[in-house]
């Protein structure tokens, strides 16, 4: 009916504009013509919200600004900060707003990391809220071929507790009211984008197959794909933020609706049940920085593999002095990839949750061991296979309350070396704090001393069985499809947020009247290595990621926020952008746009070497040269590509002004004020 409705009044406004055509002026024809020819110029002469904007992503402003997929989310984010909200206040906002208007990178089905800074404070903090395996696993459950476009796939989500653990401590407004836009927005509508069109468009004969109705219900236009400006609203996900914004968020773990999650994981035949909900938990850890050129760069630490990548590999083009050579030269991009090549294969080996292992972090971020992997590298010629180093870690005893798993590592402040971190309840702690979503039960501050944590650490696991991953067995896989956002608030308060439901539409599944996809995160579980730090096993352990938000710093004062979907990816174009703005002295929007080549290198010994690249911006002469280096050239990717990532970032500047940046990539759009 819809499309008839569309049909006719497409005719109708044909003939009008015939009509109109066959009757006009021919003078006033010709004025028009002038008149739109001076307008085109005009629109022509500024593009943008400041040099380099050639897309007009960008923003600036002088209190406040966010960077996010959309500008409908990034106007949320803007309108909580001039209703007074803080940073936290409208980055938890835009998350949600996010997985509203963007349903197939992101959503309550899902996980994410904030990096954040604390102006009164001048400290930095993150928070994980990834999925966890549920408990009820065993060999054949899953496996990728058969079972990862359904609800098999799906560990528990972890958005909502992570927001809500961000919003309690570091917030100013009450869930129940940032909750209200978001319903709002569920409930009204909004006008829907050429890309979120495209990605349900590619999948609409996917939604059209028996098992998958929820998802032709919402997102086709009754089977029809919608059109770039059509009206999409959804009611069930309106009426699921509306029970979370009366009962609580908890309600998402112990309620009503974990018992509709649950009912509908069991009718899919997933073994993820109301137990695997209530013993969820979010945790705030003690970011992981180093210095480089001066400026310090702050990231989430395991079970993030991209922040240990992200700093490792920093710190050996610090080694090989990187800045020495033009950016975008094929001597830059060969020192960029290779370290970023040398850094990656033991970042992915030596990752877990740090709840479960006890990983050698301060040996991977170290300066030292970037000297010894910077040995390995030769500007005459790629190695065909990097070598990994062999580091022991160790699985921990332990500690649980109720089937909750304690995260029991020292705390540390980057900000103020021995800083405590205070709970919720007001306690203080040296630990990471865990929120736990189960009724009566405080955040935990169980800390281990020296003495037990060399007891805890009784399993010494075989690494090099542990870090295979391969096509069949791939326990890293976002695919391109996450989201990035970053706010800063006239306070001076900065979150750098990355949210994910894993691969475009996550596991394909919805529970009946809930309105959202799950992530389908145990396709990063190992179900065949049981000494991978990923082996489904242990119940309530997070699995890992690439994700890494990130903000730069420079004379202790926050510069910079950035990040980036993309999976494998991520690391990389962070730390491209970072080298382009630092370095280099390019512009956040121009950082953001340069061309890109990286090599997407996973965890595997055996030899890869293939570079992705944005060819048609690249010189010939400079592809022939990394060529002659030993990279391989990857067809088929665009002058702007997605696959290349999609950064969303913020960048401050001397005279305070607050410069937001959009990755054309993704139509990302910063609004600022």
């Amino acid at each position: 009916m819809k499309k008839t409705i569309r049909l006719i009044s497409f005719l109708l406004a044909l003939i009008l504009m015939f009509t109109s055509v066959a009757c006009g002026d021919s003078t006033e024809s010709t004025e028009a013509t002038d008149a739109t020819d001076a307008t085109e110029e005009t629109t022509a002469a500024v593009v943008g919200a400041y040099e380099g904007d050639e897309f007009n992503n960008g923003a600036v402003g002088e209190n406040g600004c966010v960077s996010s997929y959309s500008e409908i989310s990034s106007q949320i984010g803007v309108d909580i900060l001039q209703a007074g909200g803080n940073a936290i206040d409208a980055a938890v906002a835009t998350i949600l707003a996010v997985g509203v208007v963007e349903p197939f990178h992101s959503g309550i089905g899902g996980s994410g990391f904030m990096t954040i800074y604390l102006a009164e404070e001048n400290r930095y903090t993150t928070f994980e809220y990834l999925e966890t395996i549920p408990a009820g696993g065993y060999e054949g459950y899953y496996n990728k071929a058969q079972y990862i476009k359904t609800a098999r796939a799906a560990g528990v989500p972890g958005q909502i507790a992570g927001l809500a653990m961000a919003l309690e401590k570091y917030g100013t407004m009450s869930w129940h009211d940032v909750l209200q836009p978001i319903i709002k927005l569920c409930r009204e509508g909004f006008a829907l984008d050429e890309v979120c069109c495209e990605e349900m468009s590619l999948y609409a004969d996917y939604f059209a197959q028996p098992g998958y109705e929820e998802l032709y219900t919402h997102f086709t236009d009754d089977g029809f794909p919608y059109s770039a400006g059509d009206w999409f609203t959804n009611e069930d996900l309106a009426n699921t933020f509306e029970t979370l914004a009366n009962e609580g968020w908890q309600s998402f773990y112990t309620g009503s609706i974990a018992k509709q999650i649950a009912a509908g994981m069991a009718d899919a035949g997933a073994i993820m049940d109301e137990a695997d909900l209530a013993a969820y938990y979010a945790t705030e850890r003690e970011p992981i920085t180093t210095n480089y050129y001066g400026y310090d760069i702050v990231t989430v630490p395991n079970p993030s593999v991209g922040g240990t990548l992200l700093i490792g590999a920093l710190n050996i083009m610090q080694e090989l002095d990187i800045a020495q050579y033009e950016q975008g030269s094929a001597e830059y991009w060969k020192v960029f990839n290779e370290s970023c090549r040398y850094s990656n294969i033991n970042a992915y080996a030596y990752s877990g949750d740090p709840a479960f292992y006890n990983m050698p972090k301060e040996t991977l971020t170290s300066q030292e061991y970037a000297a010894e992997r910077a040995e390995l590298f030769s500007m005459d010629i790629a190695l065909e296979t990097v070598p990994k180093t062999e580091l022991e870690y160790t699985k921990k005893d332990v500690a649980t309350s109720e089937g909750v798993a304690i995260a029991v590592s020292p705390s540390i402040n980057p900000a103020a070396q021995g800083a405590e971190v205070v709970a919720a309840g007001g306690a203080t702690a040296a630990t990471d704090i865990t929120f736990d979503p189960s009724p009566g039960v405080a955040p935990s501050t169980e800390a281990t001393t020296a003495s037990e944590e060399t007891t805890a650490a009784e399993d010494t696991l075989d690494t090099s069985e542990s870090t295979a991953v391969d096509g069949s067995d791939n326990t890293l896989d976002e695919s391109k499809d996450t989201t990035h956002i970053c706010v800063i608030d006239s306070a001076g308060n900065i979150v750098s947020s990355t949210n994910t439901i894993g691969n475009s539409w996550g596991c394909f599944y919805m529970t009946p009247g809930l309105g959202f996809v799950y992530n389908n995160h145990l396709n990063n579980v190992s179900w065949t290595t049981s000494t991978s730090p990923d082996y489904f096993s242990d119940g309530g352990k997070k699995v890992r990621s690439t994700m890494s938000p990130t903000i730069v710093v420079k004379d202790g004062k926050p510069v910079m926020a950035v990040g980036s979907p993309g999976s494998t990816v991520i690391p990389p174009v962070i730390m491209s952008v970072i080298n382009n703005v630092i370095l280099y002295g390019y512009n956040v929007q121009e950082a953001i746009n340069l061309p890109r080549a990286f090599t997407m290198d996973r965890s595997t010994e055996g030899p890869y070497t293939d570079l992705t690249a944005e060819t048609g911006r690249l010189d010939k002469s400079l592809l022939r040269v990394l060529e002659v280096y030993g990279y391989t050239l990857r067809d088929g990717i665009k002058d702007y590509d997605s696959v290349m990532g999609g950064i969303a970032a913020i960048k401050i500047e001397d005279d305070g002004k607050i410069y937001g940046g959009g990755d054309p990539r993704r139509d990302y759009k910063a609004v600022a004020y």
